[in-house]
């Protein structure tokens, strides 16, 4: 009975976030013989919860030798403790090597999509986040958010040329083509491969759908491109750009990309000005550096300097 009770005080102690006294109860109850496995794992985890990572796998090891009714409890414990400790592959072995029956339980699926997300298992991720959604075994926000996540990923890893990115492009959904981190990973891969016409439509798109200040920036970015192209690129982008500056006149964002899309086509005067009322509304890094740039090429030096110094303030 006393043992009883100190497994139970060790409970409460527990979720009373009171770890070293959790621990040394934990410790009593596994002395008089309360379910010693369990009483070890509780120990395990206020040792974890304290930092003590040699008394946690001490615990641990206790747990193991108290044999197979507390297995399944101690493969989970490890692998919850393993994400805590960012140990994504040890995690993501642990759960692997649940039992079927087990492994495809709720708590053990979202363990190992957590798993599988810290080791950048992107495809698995994808899928996994599929998968669950439909059995409803996570909320529909961290399954799309995964989704995005692994959208993103694969964009950076995989679209190395243009049909590639074509074909995971189809791939996904059309809420994952509009959503703005995907529309940025996409459009920032299609301008690297030249692909300019592409890259412009599928921020162009996601924009209509929903407004993103990173988004319209990078709509500004041209890369390497011969001067004739780089100007004709600019000024269509211009056009499309000044339409949405119609609806949002005061969007500092819009301002500072057209002018920097000014400055592309070579309009000096309207890459400034554009520049100056960006600034006018919200003072940013991004404006001034821009501004000193421009004033660099127009071989105003005072006023170059005057921006790179509040540039650099604003860091």
């Amino acid at each position: 009975a006393r043992a009883q009770g100190a497994l139970v005080a060790a409970l409460q102690a527990y979720f009373e976030g009171r770890y070293l006294r959790a621990e040394k109860d934990a410790g009593r109850a596994y002395d008089g013989g309360a379910a010693p496995g369990v009483a070890a794992l509780l120990a395990a985890r206020a040792a974890h919860r304290l930092r003590d990572f040699t008394g946690r796998d001490r615990w641990l090891a206790r747990a193991e030798a108290a044999g197979e009714s507390v297995r399944i409890a101690q493969t989970l414990t490890r692998a919850e403790l393993a994400l805590e400790e960012r140990d994504f592959q040890s995690a993501r072995s642990l759960l692997r090597s649940l039992p079927s029956a087990r492994a495809k339980e709720a708590a053990s699926q979202r363990m190992l999509l957590r798993a599988e997300r810290g080791a950048g298992n992107w495809e698995e991720v994808e899928r996994m986040a599929t998968r669950l959604a439909k059995e409803e075994a996570i909320p529909p926000a961290l399954a799309e958010e995964a989704r995005i996540q692994a959208a993103v990923e694969l964009l950076k890893r995989d679209a190395g040329e243009r049909k590639v990115l074509e074909a995971r492009w189809r791939k996904l959904t059309e809420r994952e083509q509009l959503h703005p981190r995907v529309a940025e990973a996409a459009a920032r891969r299609a301008s690297a491969l030249g692909a300019m016409a592409l890259a412009r439509d599928i921020i162009e798109k996601s924009l209509a759908r929903e407004w993103s200040r990173a988004l319209v920036l990078q709509y500004s970015e041209l890369p390497a491109l011969e001067p004739g192209e780089r100007s004709t690129e600019a000024r269509a982008r211009i056009a499309r750009a000044e339409r949405w500056l119609h609806d949002r006149p005061e969007d500092p964002a819009l301002l500072t990309a057209l002018g920097r899309l000014c400055a592309h086509a070579e309009l000096w005067g309207k890459a400034q000005s554009y520049l100056e009322a960006s600034l006018s509304i919200e003072e940013s890094r991004a404006a001034h550096l821009d501004l000193a740039r421009l004033s660099d090429h127009l071989e105003r030096e005072a006023d170059a300097q005057r921006h790179y110094r509040r540039a650099a303030e604003l860091e």
